[in-house]
């Protein structure tokens, strides 16, 4: 039943049960039918939103940032791999940079303007890794549902991943191995979407936990990333 004929059915509903509870005499009776619509109001939509997404990134258009210390370590790896960041570094709340050799002569900026920016006042250059600083537990079945915006003048690549963990009884974790897709990118904004579904295991092991990250070889002008789960059934 789709979302509009719930919102008349709802309605109709009530005026039926007010109607037989006008005409029954006592308070018993009227109690009884105000349960019972309750009981059909919460049951409606118990049943209308079941299967519905759940959002996993609330800072997926980098509205909200902070500055990062300068006696943070990130400075000194940064440099290590010669990568470029202004000074001091802002990055957006729930988001890290990834310094892993891979990223070596990397570049990250933030961009604040909103002629620039896909939508708000708000995006990023990534030439490099960007990932959550969040990590999110899963289960075998679920799906994972990705979308984002980007763009590059020069055409470039950009590539989402989910870094995947096991986990052990002391709740260490363990990585093993990646889940990830690659866009080509375009001249002026666009959106890619992608539906990723959770396996029981890789390599032989039990995954149990992932991270987002965003990766561009080429360097790719980024906004507005959305992540939701559908829980498996």
């Amino acid at each position: 039943m789709e979302y509009q004929a719930k919102q008349n059915v709802i309605p109709a509903a009530l005026k039926c049960f007010q109607g037989t509870a006008e005409r029954r005499e006592g308070t018993m009776g009227k109690k009884r039918i105000a349960a019972f619509v309750a009981c059909f109001i919460f049951g409606t939509v118990l049943f209308g939103t079941a299967g519905a997404a759940e959002p996993l990134v609330n800072n997926g258009d980098f509205e909200e940032t902070h500055a990062v210390p300068e006696k943070d370590s990130i400075y000194k790896r940064m440099e290590a791999i010669n990568f470029k960041a202004e000074s001091p570094l802002v990055l957006p709340e729930g988001w890290t940079l990834n310094l892993t050799n891979s990223a070596r002569d990397g570049e990250y900026r933030l961009i604040t303007d909103s002629a620039r920016a896909q939508s708000g006042s708000k995006c990023i250059y990534l030439k490099g890794h960007l990932m959550t600083t969040a990590n999110f537990d899963v289960n075998a079945g679920d799906e994972m549902e990705i979308s984002l915006y980007v763009k590059n003048p020069e055409k470039s690549d950009i590539a989402f991943y989910f870094y995947c963990y096991t986990k052990n009884e002391e709740g260490r974790l363990g990585n093993i191995g990646s889940l990830s897709f690659r866009e080509a990118t375009e001249t002026e904004w666009t959106k890619h979407t992608k539906t990723i579904k959770i396996p029981e295991e890789i390599k032989g092991k039990k995954l149990k936990v992932v991270k987002a990250a965003i990766t561009s070889r080429a360097g790719t002008y980024v906004d507005n990333i959305t992540i939701s789960r559908k829980k498996a059934e």
